[in-house]
């Protein structure tokens, strides 16, 4: 990600951002926002997506699932033994939830109602306002696999793929990895689609 230069956009129609940290700076991200605006498509997975939501024209927002509290609690030193468990509580180290599909969307096109999707991390964005909100996680998310309670509460109705027209262009997320390692076969038409028909 590093050696990308934005003249290589240039006869260019698809980027795809893979899961990953990217360090681009606000030249890149005016330049891809412009690309974008004139016809270009981008899919990004994972923790691209913490990047690209910075990337103008893109509505992408972090979910904000803090318990609203009316009166802070009294801090108490956190007992050694506590440690590990708290953190905990924040984790997803992996396991598979089951997301609600809009098949009626050009992504969701030859899914079934529902999607298992693998999720490595509590990353949680907030459904898009007036775009494709084409999978994403109801009030009480079926899983499979180690949650912590306080992720579980993070990940409850947010998005897993979405999908939205940016000027003449598109852009697509996925929150999780459809392509997780090449075993998690899942994915594999949802993706293809979004290359395919991404830009409808």
């Amino acid at each position: 990600a590093s050696g990308f230069h934005p003249s290589k956009l240039e006869g260019m129609d698809l980027l795809i951002l893979p899961d990953g940290y990217y360090s681009w700076d606000e030249n890149i991200r005016s330049r891809l926002a412009d690309w974008l605006r004139s016809g270009g498509k981008v899919i990004a997975i994972g923790r691209a997506l913490d990047w690209l939501q910075y990337v103008g024209g893109v509505h992408l927002t972090v979910a904000d699932t803090t318990p609203k509290v009316e009166k802070p609690e009294e801090k108490i030193p956190e007992r050694y033994e506590e440690r590990e468990r708290n953190a905990l509580s924040k984790q997803i180290p992996g396991a598979i939830f089951k997301a609600v599909v809009d098949n009626s969307h050009p992504i969701g096109f030859g899914i079934p109602d529902s999607y298992f999707t693998l999720k490595r991390g509590a990353r949680a964005f907030s459904y898009l306002d007036k775009a494709g909100n084409v999978a994403y996680l109801e009030e009480e998310p079926f899983s499979l696999g180690f949650v912590g309670s306080e992720a579980k509460l993070k990940v409850k109705k947010t998005l897993v793929l979405g999908a939205e027209a940016i000027g003449k262009g598109s852009a697509v997320y996925f929150v999780d990895d459809p392509l997780f390692r090449g075993f998690w076969h899942s994915g594999h038409l949802l993706f293809a689609n979004a290359v395919f028909f991404g830009g409808l």
